[in-house]
C-alpha cells in the first residue's frame, strides 16, 4: 500500500507534470481564448450561477444525513449532473457553443500527458495491486462531479471572468471560487488548520496551476481525467469506499 506522504507528493508532482509536459508541448504562447458576448454581463452571471450552486452545495450536505435511502454518491451524481446542466443553459443562452465551456477539440493531443500519471502509479509500491485498486475505486460520482467542476470553473467561469476582467484576475477569481466551493466538503475533514491548508493547496496547485493548464489548452477533457485520478486515489489508498 503507498504511503500518505509519498501518495501526497505524488499527487502534487502530478499537477506540475502535467503543467510542464503542456507548457513544453507548446512552447512560448497560451491557447486563444474564445470571445464571448457581452463578457460583463457574463462574468456577473457566472458569479451567480457560482453563488447559487454554492448555497445549493452546503444545503445538499446539510441534508444528506437526513435523507438515508439516498446513498451520498448517487446525490453527489445528481447535483453535479444539475451543475452541468444549467452551465450549457445559461450559456446557450447568450448563444454560446460548447466549445466556449471548455469542450472544445483544440489541443486534444495534449490529453495524453494527463494519463501519464495515473499510469505511473504502477511504479510506486505496490506496482499492479496499485492500478487494480485504483481503476476499481473509480466510480459515477467521483467521475461526474470531476466533469462538473471542471466545467464549471475551468471551461465556463474562467473564460468569462478572463474576458471580463483580463488574463491574471479571471484566473486568480476563478481558482478562488473553485476553492471556496469546496470549503463544505474540506469541513469535514477536522479543524480550522486542516481546512485551511487544504484551502490553501487547492487554491495553489489545483486553482492557480490547473488555470494555467487550462490557458494553454483551452479544452477541459485532460483536467477532469486528471481530476478524476487526483480525487480517486487518496480515497483508494485510504480504504475509503464510496457508493
Amino acid at each position: 500500500m503507498i504511503s500518505t506522504d509519498v501518495l501526497a507528493i505524488y499527487l502534487a508532482g502530478s499537477i506540475f507534470f502535467c503543467w510542464a509536459a503542456v507548457s513544453l508541448a507548446m512552447p512560448g504562447r497560451t491557447a486563444e481564448a474564445p470571445e464571448v458576448v457581452a463578457p460583463s454581463a457574463q462574468a456577473n452571471t457566472a458569479l451567480g450561477v457560482f453563488a447559487v450552486f454554492l448555497l445549493l452545495s452546503v444545503a445538499v450536505r446539510m441534508l444528506a444525513p437526513s435523507l438515508p435511502a439516498i446513498a451520498p454518491g448517487r446525490l453527489d451524481t445528481a447535483f453535479s449532473a444539475i451543475i452541468i446542466f444549467a452551465v450549457f443553459a445559461v450559456s446557450s443562452w447568450y448563444g454560446d457553443s460548447p466549445a466556449q465551456t471548455g469542450l472544445s477539440l483544440r489541443n486534444i493531443s495534449t490529453v495524453v500527458f494527463f494519463l501519464v500519471p495515473p499510469v505511473g502509479i504502477v511504479l510506486l509500491p505496490g506496482g499492479r495491486v496499485n492500478m487494480a485498486l485504483l481503476l476499481g475505486g473509480i466510480v459515477p460520482s467521483i467521475a461526474i462531479a470531476g466533469a462538473a467542476e471542471e466545467i464549471l470553473f475551468k471551461g465556463y467561469m474562467q473564460t468569462r471572468l478572463q474576458a471580463a476582467w483580463g488574463s491574471t484576475a479571471g484566473l486568480l477569481a476563478a481558482a478562488l471560487a473553485a476553492s471556496v466551493f469546496r470549503i463544505p466538503m474540506f469541513i469535514q475533514s477536522g479543524s480550522a488548520v486542516i481546512v485551511a491548508t487544504q484551502l490553501v493547496f487547492h487554491f495553489l496547485l489545483w486553482g492557480c496551476v490547473g488555470g494555467l493548464i487550462f490557458n494553454r489548452t483551452r479544452n477541459v477533457y485532460g483536467l477532469i481525467l486528471l481530476r478524476v485520478f487526483l480525487d480517486t486515489a487518496p480515497l483508494v489508498f485510504a480504504g475509503i469506499v464510496v457508493n
